[in-house]
Formats: C-alpha cells, sequence, structure tokens
C-alpha cells in the first residue's frame, strides 16, 4: 500500500479515537466502536516509473474505495491498565482489481505494577498490500505484483525500583515478517531483540537510561549449502535521555554505537553512531509542533536486502481552528543504503542500492458532533534512487468520513 496514505490512514485513525475520547479524562475507562469509509485517488499507485507500472501490467492512476471498522479500549484494572486500538479495512481498486487486499492493523500495550516491579507488555499486527516500488524487477514483474506483507512483534519490558531513583531495566521481543507471494519469501524475517541496563530518573532532571542491547535476525529462507540461515546481528550500546519541561515542551534523545556482524560477506558491515530526537512544542494554546530525526539500522522486508542504514527527519504542525475544525502538515526525509548479503547478492541494474525519499502531507478534519468527523487528505512524495525504473513521484488526494461509538 502506498505509504503516504497509510500514514494518513493512521493520522485519521487517531483522530477518529481522539474525538470518540473527547469528553472523557485520561484516567476515565473508554471503548469505542467506529466505521469509516475513505476515498481516494493515487496518480501513482505502483510508486514506479511509467516503464515499470506498464511491465508489471497496471494501471497508474486509480481511486481506491476502502470500508473499514476501528475499535479503540483504554481499560484501567486497580493499579495496573491496558490500551488497544484496531483497525480493519478492505481496499478496492477500480482499475487494478489485481491489487485488492484486506488492510488490517492492531496495537495493544499494558501497564502492570507488582511491588516495586513494573512490566510493559505489548503487542501488535499489521498486513497490508506490500508496497511495489521496493521490490527487485525481477525477470518477469508481473510475478510479484499481488503480494500481502504481513508483520507481528511482541516484547516486554521490566524495570524495577523505586519510583524516584536507580531502577534496573530490562526487555525482551520477538518480531517477524511474512510475505504471501512466493517470490517475495526470500524476504520473511525472524527477530529476537535482548536489551539490559539501568536507569536513573528525578522529576528535576528527567529519566536517564544507559544500556546494552543484541538483536538478531534470520531469514528461514535463505539457506547456505550448510543448512546456516542468512542473517545478521546488530549490538547497540547506549544512553537515552527524556523530559517533560513546563506544560509545553517536551521531548527524548537517544545516542548509541551501532556494530553489525553479518553471516555471509557483505560490502562493508555498518559500525558507527545511531540517534533518534524527539520534540514537541505547544507554541501557541491551539498550535503544536513537533520534530524528529533518527538514524539506525532496518530489516528490509519488501525487497531482498540485508538490512537498510536509513537516516531520517520530520517535521509536523496542527492547528485547531475551533472546537470543529483542526489543520496539520508535515515533511519527512529519509535517506537509504540498501546492504545485500553475499547469499543474495543484488542483480546490477535490476536491484534498489540506494534512495532519498520525501514525503509532504496535509490533512484538515471537521467535527460536526462528537461522534462523527470527516478528513480532507492530501499529500506528494519523491523518490530518487539509483535508476530510472526506481525513480518516481506521485500525489494522493482522498476523503474520510467516520462515525464513532462512545461508551
Amino acid at each position: 500500500m502506498n505509504r503516504p496514505i497509510l500514514r494518513a490512514t493512521v493520522a485519521t485513525l487517531a483522530l477518529c479515537m481522539a474525538s470518540a475520547a473527547h469528553a472523557q479524562s485520561v484516567k476515565d475507562d473508554m471503548l469505542s466502536l467506529g466505521f469509516e469509509l475513505q476515498l481516494r485517488h493515487d496518480s501513482n499507485v505502483a510508486n514506479s516509473s511509467d516503464e515499470r507500472t506498464a511491465q508489471r501490467g497496471l494501471v497508474k492512476a486509480e481511486q481506491i474505495i476502502s470500508p473499514a471498522a476501528t475499535i479503540a479500549l483504554r481499560r484501567a484494572f486497580g493499579p495496573h491498565s491496558v490500551q488497544l486500538s484496531g483497525y480493519v479495512g478492505y481496499d478496492f481498486h477500480t482499475r487494478n482489481t489485481r491489487l485488492d487486499s484486506e488492510r488490517i492493523s492492531l496495537d495493544a500495550t499494558g501497564d502492570i505494577k507488582a511491588s516495586l516491579c513494573r512490566v510493559s507488555p505489548t503487542i501488535s499486527y499489521s498486513r497490508a498490500q506490500s508496497e511495489l516500488g521496493y521490490q527487485l524487477l525481477d525477470t518477469d514483474p508481473t510475478l510479484v505484483v499481488d503480494n500481502t506483507q504481513s508483520e507481528q512483534t511482541y516484547s516486554a519490558d521490566l524495570s524495577c525500583g523505586p519510583p524516584i531513583g536507580l531502577r534496573a531495566q530490562g526487555g525482551f521481543g520477538y518480531s517477524r515478517g511474512d510475505n504471501s507471494n512466493l517470490r517475495r519469501q526470500t524476504s520473511d524475517y525472524e527477530t529476537y531483540n535482548y536489551r539490559t541496563g539501568v536507569g536513573y530518573t528525578q522529576p528535576s532532571i528527567g529519566e536517564i537510561s544507559l544500556y546494552v542491547s543484541k538483536q538478531d535476525t534470520t531469514f528461514p529462507n535463505r539457506v547456505f549449502s550448510g543448512g546456516e540461515r542468512d542473517g545478521y546481528t546488530v549490538r547497540r550500546y547506549g544512553a537515552s535521555f527524556a523530559r517533560d519541561i513546563g506544560a509545553r515542551l517536551s521531548g527524548s534523545f537517544g545516542y548509541y554505537y551501532i556494530d553489525v556482524d553479518s553471516r555471509a560477506p557483505v560490502s562493508r558491515d555498518f559500525q558507527g553512531s545511531g540517534y533518534n530526537l524527539d520534540l514537541s512544542l505547544v507554541a501557541t494554546p491551539r498550535t503544536r509542533l513537533r520534530f524528529n530525526i533518527n538514524k539506525d539500522v532496518q530489516t528490509a522486508l519488501n525487497n531482498d536486502a540485508l538490512y537498510t542504514r536509513t537516516g531520517s527527519y520530520g517535521v509536523a504542525a496542527d492547528y485547531a481552528v475551533n472546537e470543529r475544525l483542526t489543520i496539520d502538515a508535515g515533511y519527512r526525509f529519509e535517506n537509504r543504503r540498501y546492504v545485500y548479503s553475499g547469499f543474495l547478492a543484488p542483480v546490477a541494474d535490476r536491484a534498489l542500492l540506494n534512495d532519498k525519499f520525501q514525503t509532504v502531507t496535509a490533512n484538515a478534519t471537521y467535527r460536526p458532533s462528537q461522534k462523527l468527523s470527516f478528513t480532507l487528505f492530501g499529500g506528494y512524495e519523491n523518490r530518487n534512487a539509483n535508476g530510472t525504473f526506481f525513480d518516481y513521484d506521485g500525489y494522493f488526494v482522498g476523503l474520510t468520513g467516520r462515525i464513532a461509538l462512545v461508551r
């Protein structure tokens, strides 16, 4: 599915949840069931050049109809709590019907307190038509079009110690990604994450953490002659800091050293720094500004790269015109390098090696009542990559209507 459209969908879902809880305090239990219908036009549904789109037997401009149901839940059980958000929908394409696909997302988090310890479990799941513009240009491009991509993550964080002062910290996580198309299943992966560290909390200072983490990623459908599976290991050694500065400014910052070790030869494994910075500023009672920047190593499910080295930054702003009308806009830039394993080396002139991706989005949401809202959204995206097959640009516009049932 088109990346900016997915982001717009997530944004509108968040707005739906926010409107459902408008008359309730943060501590109240809440259940919201919603229904929405989205109509959108995409000028480049294949996220690729004219030539590559034609090779896949697709029509470039498309209209998409997406009905969906949503749920948002917040429930407290004494000192414990649970939160859930979910989206189940289907995309109907008026011209490229072979791209019709379900679109599902689910996120659940918990907060369990026992004596001096706190456990925070998390579950997330997503399933949708894969992004076509990132796949290898196959000898027969039509064979890799139909592909549903799913990702799931299960994790838990643990911290033990007094509310103020030093706390022991740790965490464990498991995630996997799967493709439905046999030609794309070489990119299926499994990842195990481990983390341990120590944190310090002081209201006048903020929250500080020092940690060590290990991430083991394997590709079950890439097997060496000796039976070993292709993959890589990432170790991170870092520190993070988070603080709310008054009621208007909040932010977090993390800096870490990254050490990547691949099982098969690569051009050069990455060793170097990574970082993330998130800032949120309430500039006026009606205006909020956000900024983020990060650099890290990520697993690539949508092509045959072993991993990507990604640096990005984004800015966004939202403004409440009045109690019923809200507008927001954002810009995001990503610079990615795709690192391939010697086990599945890139094919010259047919593989994506690096790209620079830019997205501009804007939304306007009108709420005639607490239960009913309409969002007009649009955006533009542009990618400059290592070849004309992967370079493209396009725009999208759409309208989402939703109704929420609040309890």
